[in-house]
This record gives structure tokens, sequence and C-alpha cells, in this order.
């Protein structure tokens, strides 16, 4: 994890799941204990190694710059969201200034993954 991957990528399971697990990624560009190549690889593992983003975005969010990549399955239905978090190290992302590993700058991690997941019940 400290390193990344000296490989070609990650192993795969020869069986597809019946419906596809929706993924959100959030990843520190500084993280020193998780390389952020691991998040790549976490992509590629999900969708393919050939699959493009469908949707890019830059912003800034609580006080970080993020960079966010959507990922759509056939029927256009957002499957995975990967957030890369300019500056951000190992902590959790938006998390409250008294408890440890968290980085109040945001964005909030634990917020937009109730987004996402809530989205696919509406």
């Amino acid at each position: 994890m400290r390193s990344g991957s000296d490989s070609q990528g990650v192993a795969l399971i020869d069986t597809a799941p019946i419906s596809p697990v929706r993924r959100i990624v959030f990843q520190g560009d500084a993280d020193s204990t998780v390389h952020p190549s691991n998040a790549a690889m976490i992509v590629a593992a999900a969708m393919g190694d050939e699959v493009k983003p469908t949707r890019l975005g830059n912003k800034k969010a609580g006080g970080r710059g993020i960079a966010r990549s959507d990922y759509t399955g056939a029927n256009g239905e957002v499957l995975l969201e990967l957030w890369m978090i300019e500056g951000g190290g190992h902590a959790w992302s938006g998390g409250h200034v008294a408890g440890s590993y968290t980085d109040r700058k945001g964005p909030d991690a634990s917020a937009e993954m109730i987004r996402f997941f809530m989205a696919k019940s509406a």
C-alpha cells in the first residue's frame, strides 16, 4: 500500500457479480501510508483498465482542492466516484477536529458517502 503496485495491476476474480457494486473512493495525493496509485488500482479492478471517466471535475471542497472522476455503467448510472484530495494525507477527510486521524479541511467524506449511496435508492 505504501509504494503502490510494482505489477501490471490487480488480479481479478473470474466471476462477475450479478449487479455491479457501487463504490466511492477518497484518496489524498500526499498520503505517505497508502500510496495514491492504490486508488487507480481500485478503479481498474472495479471498472476495467480501459474504462475512462465519464465526467471530470476540479473544485474546492472544505478548504482543499479535489479532482473528482465519475465512472458510469452501460445504463448511465454512476457506479464509481473517485475523489483525489489535493494535499490530503492519511486521514479521514472532513473529520472532526477532536478526532484522531482526521482532516477537517475536507471535503466531508461522510456526507459525500451518504449522498452517493442514498442516490441509488431514489
